[in-house]
């Protein structure tokens, strides 16, 4: 068993570091934006990435994860060629369609929905950017199929480069401001958009079959308005943040959400593997077992990173932005509580998703997604940006709590409930304490914080009893292993001198 699971984390590495850096960007350019931007600018971006983010939803039908749950009862390479084929042909053809459909009706209701926001470039350059990405689905869904870790995490890191680099060009040096920021990721979708061609038609005979693609639609279409609930518990916050007080709350809020973000980053890479893991090992008799195992650690990991980045939220914002951003950090725990909610939620899916019952998921989005809205619109005037922080934390509490019910009916996996609660409280615990201590130096604070924090959680989980005996003697055979090749290396060295 443990021999899976360090195989999940090989995987983990070696799948999400790419999908990371894609990922990090936002995050790693704060300090570029928050003094090169003006609020509205970084506002405008931000109002942006969320209509980016709701128009995939359209492009991409759900064909990534139909592609993914379907290949293993593809019997043969010719079969796998034509139903993979079939998926690719069927999203270019949509993305044209698409986008043909909304250069007809955005000059008629883009006022309608970002009045803030000029139509021309923006609309142009997101619907672009988005179009092009949609047909990369399909060939980054094989690379993961086919077990192609180093070249997936190649591209992913040869695309981080190019699009900071385009970014600093055209933002920086240029001074294109909100408009270079979509400049530069258009331009970076084009380039990289030819080499995903090169994969898909070595792997895919194009054709439509319409046996496969019916399938695939049974798969991916109840995707469509599930996702579409999902970008309104996750994003909708920020188009009523537009329109009941401003771009510039906009922007602080989504300052603060980048921060959550970090703590997706680190979901997002776990889940690029879990998914297939997920799938290969939920028919075997050990797969249960395995799961509730994975599901502690989980926890575990998302609960440590989630309450680091809640610690060191005032510090960072103190050392890398200006006084006129600080204001971001009052919403960073309602954020970080909820994204770890939301983490949870993606660990449950999979079952639903396994036991083909997508028709579920737009039921269970839907509700949380209302819910969000309705709060948003209740909170936001009173509390401002901290109501939509506190909206979301709830909707995700929603989301989860239903997924939980209806995947614990189709697939039930037998969690470790108590050991999940003691690393609650150790966490919380470690929280309440840490966040009382604080210097005159930000960057001390930073330091003293992240530093105790192990401790604290170690002395925690021995305390608590948290781990099994099988753990510290898997533990206490790595270390060795560990120690005993550094001394092999050491030695060696010494050696060579």
């Amino acid at each position: 068993m443990f021999k899976d699971i360090l195989s999940l984390i090989k995987q983990t590495i070696a799948y999400g570091s790419g999908q990371m850096l894609i990922r990090s960007l936002g995050i790693i350019l704060i300090p570029v934006y928050t003094r090169v931007l003006t609020v509205s600018d970084y506002g405008i971006i931000n109002t942006l990435a969320s209509f980016s983010a709701i128009l995939m939803y359209f492009y991409n039908f759900g064909l990534s994860g139909a592609v993914m749950r379907y290949d293993a009862e593809l019997h043969s390479d010719e079969e796998r060629r034509i139903a993979h084929g079939t998926a690719w042909v069927f999203l270019v053809l949509m993305a044209l369609g698409i986008t043909v459909l909304l250069a007809f009706i955005s000059p008629f209701t883009w006022k309608f929905v970002f009045p803030s926001v000029p139509i021309f470039p923006f609309a142009f350059l997101v619907i672009a950017t988005v179009a092009i990405e949609s047909t990369n689905v399909v060939p980054m869904a094989l690379l993961r199929i086919r077990g192609k870790a180093i070249t997936f995490s190649t591209i992913q890191f040869l695309q981080f480069l190019s699009v900071t680099s385009l970014i600093i060009l055209f933002v920086v040096v240029l001074h294109l401001g909100a408009k270079g920021q979509f400049f530069a990721l258009m331009l970076n979708s084009a380039i990289f958009a030819i080499l995903y061609v090169v994969i898909a038609l070595r792997q895919i005979k194009m054709n439509l079959n319409f046996h496969y693609l019916k399938k695939y639609l049974s798969f991916g279409l109840p995707l469509i308005p599930s996702g579409l609930s999902m970008w309104f518990l996750s994003l909708s916050s920020i188009l009523i943040i537009q329109w009941l007080i401003s771009l510039e709350a906009v922007g602080l809020f989504g300052l603060g959400f980048k921060f959550g973000l970090i703590l997706d980053l680190f979901v997002v890479a776990i889940l690029t593997a879990w998914q297939p893991f997920f799938y290969k090992k939920a028919e075997t008799e050990e797969g249960i077992e395995l799961f509730s195992l994975v599901g502690t650690y989980f926890l575990f990991v998302v609960m440590g990173i989630g309450v680091a980045l809640s610690l060191a939220a005032y510090p960072v914002l103190h050392l890398v932005t200006t006084p006129d951003y600080f204001a971001a950090g009052s919403v960073v725990g309602f954020i970080i509580i909820g994204v770890v909610i939301r983490a949870m939620y993606y660990f449950n899916v999979q079952g639903i998703a396994f036991m083909k019952k997508t028709k579920y998921l737009p039921l269970i989005d839907g509700s949380a997604a209302a819910l969000n809205i309705g709060l948003c619109l209740l909170l936001i005037p009173r509390y401002g940006i901290k109501g939509a922080a506190f909206s979301t934390m709830m909707a995700y509490f929603l989301q989860l709590s239903i997924c939980f019910i209806v995947s614990k009916r189709l697939y039930p996996i037998p969690y470790q409930y108590g050991r999940l609660i003691k690393i609650l409280i150790i966490f919380v615990l470690a929280y309440v304490g840490l966040s009382h201590v604080e210097f005159n130096s930000d960057l001390w604070t930073l330091t003293i914080r992240m530093g105790m924090l192990p401790l604290i959680v170690l002395v925690g989980l021995l305390l608590f009893r948290v781990l099994e005996e099988r753990e510290i003697r898997k533990i206490s055979q790595l270390l060795l292993q560990y120690k005993t090749q550094f001394a092999k290396y050491t030695t060696g060295k010494t050696k060579g001198i």
